[in-house]
């Protein structure tokens, strides 16, 4: 299972159950077929916003933050972005956009849900996305806007 599926099952256990500590959260997605070492529970969990509180009844458990952890505005997408990609090429019309292993396909998902202009649409692997521009012009204007996010 690829982060971003694991990273939304995450997202549908906390929202169907209340869940105190990580070794319960890992063992409800092995359930679910999903192995994780506790180091990538912790990033996926800081990942998503997701914090440990004291609920109503006294118990901690895992809380949700209020808004969705996709870049919903600009200045997410930048944050996001820059923590996720560590380089950008460009070969005539076609970017390469590169990421750590695992990311890429959450780098793509941000490419492919901004407005870009020009931005035909993605592909994206383990550590690398490609981005397809509409023409060379478009792909010039494109790596020079995502230079400037990454820097």
């Amino acid at each position: 299972m690829d982060k971003s599926s694991r990273l939304r099952l995450v997202t549908s256990i906390l929202e169907e159950q209340l869940v105190g500590d990580q070794p319960t959260l890992r063992e409800l997605l092995l359930r679910r077929g999903v192995e994780v070492s506790q180091s990538s529970l912790s990033r996926d969990l800081k990942e998503l916003g997701i914090s440990r509180e004291r609920t109503p009844d006294g118990i901690f458990a895992y809380v949700l933050p209020a808004e969705k952890p996709i870049a919903t505005s600009e200045e997410a997408f930048r944050r996001r972005f820059r923590t996720s990609v560590t380089g950008v090429r460009r070969v005539a019309f076609v970017l390469l956009v590169f990421s750590p292993p695992g990311e890429a396909q959450l780098v793509g998902r941000l490419l492919d849900n901004t407005s870009l202009p020009g931005l035909a649409g993605t592909v994206a692997g383990d550590d690398t996305v490609i981005c397809i521009a509409e023409d060379e012009s478009s792909a010039r204007l494109i790596e020079i806007q995502l230079q400037e996010m990454i820097n």
